[in-house]
């Protein structure tokens, strides 16, 4: 069959995105800016009536891409201090991220820091990203995020 005459879902499968390789890469890297873009295009394909409980959707969901990576993360981690969302050990990039629904992300990110969530990951002689994510009910789609990258021992970057 040519070209022309190829079927046009034929066509769409070269150019679909394989997430997992694509969250793999930027979760590797560190490239924040490559993964939320990505997670809001991820996001897009879910319906309106799918997401019955927002916020543990969207850590339901989150779990679901750092396992299709190949990572094991850990969600509802208890601290002294309260209870850590999600970390994820890259091999390479520690993350500690904070959900919230129609808040802040300024409260995500005073959380993290006020619980001191990365105290648990602090001298493992790798970089800690804390990662402050704020959905958007109405939109059912990542409204804004923030991050913060600590080096060794807890020094802020």
């Amino acid at each position: 069959m040519s070209e022309n005459n190829m079927d046009t879902s034929d066509k769409e499968k070269g150019q679909k995105t394989i997430w997992h390789r694509e969250f793999r890469s930027a979760l590797e890297t560190g490239d924040m800016l490559a993964f939320t873009g990505l997670l809001r295009s991820f996001l897009g394909n879910f319906t309106y009536h799918q997401i019955r409980e927002p916020e543990g959707h969207y850590q339901t969901v989150l779990q679901t891409i750092f396992l299709m990576c190949g990572y094991e993360s850990q969600c509802e981690r208890v601290l002294p201090a309260g209870r850590l969302d999600i970390a994820l050990d890259t091999g390479n990039i520690i993350y500690v991220f904070e959900l919230k629904l129609d808040g802040k992300v300024r409260e995500a990110s005073s959380q993290i820091r006020d619980k001191n969530y990365v105290r648990p990951f602090e001298g493992l002689g790798r970089p800690v990203m804390e990662v402050a994510l704020n959905f958007s009910g109405k939109d059912r789609n990542l409204a804004d995020y923030q991050i913060l990258a600590r080096y060794g021992c807890g020094q802020t970057d």
